[in-house]
């Protein structure tokens, strides 16, 4: 997303490769604002809670199913959600700007600004809403990877003047944006724009066309409500589903897993 929303400026700069962020603003979105919570998701996210479900339904290692990593699916989700974010995050503020007023926000380190909170605050979203098992270590640094933005917006041009660096993409250019509703109203627009397409398209595939892990992971909540486990026999349609994920686990002494296998898998006592 970040790629692409340098690529549409370079329609707007005569492609003179003038950059729409600048450098060092550039560098801290990938090392310090977005990777976090994107590491912690690879770390500790799981489709359900209970790591048993995992033992006793394999097939859920198998991405196939969801065509995760290759064919129309991939390039969805890796290409064409970040080429349609990126236009968002780049059009809405370029033709919101104005010349008039109080605060004059048309300039390119400004319009940078604003383009940039609007991104940080798309892929903080975008986490939180594909993230399935929520810790307080991930929900505190998604809220740190978006909050801290600002007060790097407003210190760092004095720490450059510490250092005797004037640098005219840095200096005053936040005080003069942040102080208007213009900007809060653009990266609002921005966010309801790319979060609410995305939680509208994830509503209808839980609600419509869900993934057996979905199913796993609404069957767990019940369950837990219920106080029963995630193995606990289901019926209806989940039933079905959960039938043919699930495979005849092997013969294992002293398990306290037949039980739960012969509810799950009746046909294995014909067998």
């Amino acid at each position: 997303t970040f790629a692409f929303i340098m690529f549409y400026y370079q329609f707007y700069n005569g492609f003179s490769g003038q950059a729409l962020v600048d450098s060092i603003t550039a560098g801290m979105f990938n090392v310090v604002f977005s990777s976090m919570p994107i590491l912690l998701f690879a770390v500790l996210d799981r489709p359900v809670g209970s790591l048993t479900a995992f033992i006793r339904y394999p097939q859920l290692y198998n991405k196939r199913e969801n065509n995760s990593l290759s064919t129309l699916s991939f390039w969805k989700s890796g290409i064409l959600q970040g080429v349609i974010h990126a236009a968002v995050n780049f059009f809405v503020p370029y033709y919101s700007m104005t010349t008039v007023g109080k605060y004059n926000i048309s300039d390119v380190y400004s319009i940078g600004k604003v383009t940039f909170a609007a991104l940080l605050g798309t892929i903080t979203l975008e986490a939180a809403l594909i993230a399935r098992y929520w810790t307080w270590v991930f929900f505190w640094f998604v809220l740190l990877s978006y909050f801290l933005v600002y007060p790097y917006f407003i210190i760092f041009p004095y720490i450059e003047l510490g250092l005797k660096v004037y640098d005219p993409a840095q200096i005053g250019v936040a005080e003069q944006v942040l102080a208007t509703p213009l900007f809060w109203f653009i990266v609002m627009v921005c966010y309801v724009l790319t979060f609410g397409s995305r939680l509208v398209e994830k509503t209808v595939q839980w609600t419509f066309f869900p993934h057996d892990d979905m199913i796993l992971a609404e069957k767990e909540k019940i369950d837990e409500s219920q106080g029963r486990t995630l193995l606990s026999d289901a019926s209806g349609k989940s039933a079905v589903r959960l039938h043919a994920l699930a495979e005849e686990a092997p013969s294992r002494p002293n398990s306290s897993m037949h039980d739960v296998d012969d509810e799950l898998d009746p046909e294995s006592d014909d067998e």
